[in-house]
């Protein structure tokens, strides 16, 4: 059913002016704080929702934003959506939401009908718009937040630390007693950040890091084939590192092919820390990204900029979730099988 309450419903429910809930309901401070709780609280009990259109009307705004994102392949970018629209509901603001990413020819069809719908601001990935097509917002004077795998760039941007990610990992391992550990990687920037980590920690601790590159990005059975491969060829290492969940679960996959136990023979830790991470077996160890709050904080900062307020870049740090794919070195006895 259609939602008919209206702030004057409200104002008369509360004996209230139109002004003061209408104030009140926009958070502005010349209301008191009790006065703004009472109508906020009411105006929740009651499931009121603006009248975009009249919003719009009266303001000069649409409170209408674009979220560009790579595709739902698997948990990611969802919990980075759900981030974004958890702030925008709670503020106020509607979200476009595009899963597929522009580039190539389309993407000036694609820009053009964001801008048609008056959009204040755009969220987006590296990947998911070209230069071309950031340069053309910023010619529209439309603020752009950026999700980057990498803490830099000239537009606002939110970010994980992947180096630490990657220390994080290689730390834990280390202190499991683990001396050779691959890293299985891939030719993305983020990936490169947590190599670039990895090798930090394994120069502190000792630890020789070897890295095995796969053709792709969240590549299973890329994976599976690459660590099947080495593993075949010489079972020297003791623990794999992968850049990714999907690609932990294809490591994961090709060592217990190949009669080899996780985490008794081999140790395993992925990155991201997917929904679905403590449900395979054994659950896999990973360092978590917070991809709520990176979603969270995206939509907080855009805000701030649509709203003309100074803002600044932020980085959040990753943090080390340990399961069931990650134990101590096991002692290793003369047929080379682990005790």
């Amino acid at each position: 059913m259609r939602n008919h309450i209206t702030i004057k419903d409200i104002a008369r429910s509360l004996d209230l002016s139109y002004s003061t809930v209408s104030l009140a309901l926009n958070d502005a401070p010349v209301v008191n704080a009790r006065t703004r709780q009472r109508v906020q609280e009411y105006a929740r009990s009651v499931n009121y929702r603006p009248n975009a259109s009249a919003r719009a009307i009266s303001t000069g705004r649409t409170y209408l934003v674009g979220a560009v994102l790579g595709r739902f392949t698997n948990s990611f970018f969802e919990e980075i959506a759900q981030g974004i629209e958890n702030v925008a509901s709670q503020r106020g603001f509607d979200v476009i939401l595009n899963t597929s990413g522009f580039g190539g020819s389309s993407e000036e069809a694609h820009l053009s009908r964001l801008v048609d719908r008056r959009i204040e601001g755009v969220i987006c990935t590296r990947y998911s718009i070209s230069q071309q097509g950031i340069d053309r917002l910023e010619k529209m004077e439309i603020p752009i937040l950026l999700l980057r795998a990498d803490a830099c760039g000239p537009q606002t941007y939110v970010a994980v630390d992947n180096r630490l990610g990657g220390r994080l990992a290689v730390e834990h391992l280390a202190s499991l007693g683990h001396r050779h550990i691959l890293y299985v990687g891939y030719d993305f920037v983020h990936s490169q950040l947590r190599e670039e980590g990895a090798r930090e920690a394994a120069r502190d601790f000792g630890v020789r890091l070897e890295p095995i590159n796969v053709p792709a990005a969240v590549d299973r059975e890329a994976a599976f084939a690459a660590v099947t491969r080495r593993a075949k060829a010489l079972r020297d290492f003791t623990a794999v590192f992968c850049a990714d969940d999907v690609i932990a679960v294809g490591a994961i996959q090709a060592l217990q092919e190949i009669g080899l136990r996780v985490p008794q023979d081999i140790s395993v830790v992925g990155f991201d820390d997917l929904r679905w991470a403590p449900l395979i077996n054994p659950p896999l160890t990973t360092v978590h990204q917070p991809q709520i709050s990176q979603g969270e904080t995206a939509m907080e900062l855009l805000i701030a900029m649509v709203e003309g307020q100074p803002v600044a870049s932020t980085v959040l740090a990753p943090r080390l979730v340990v399961r069931g794919s990650s134990a101590p070195l096991a002692k290793r006895v003369a047929n080379g099988r682990s005790v």
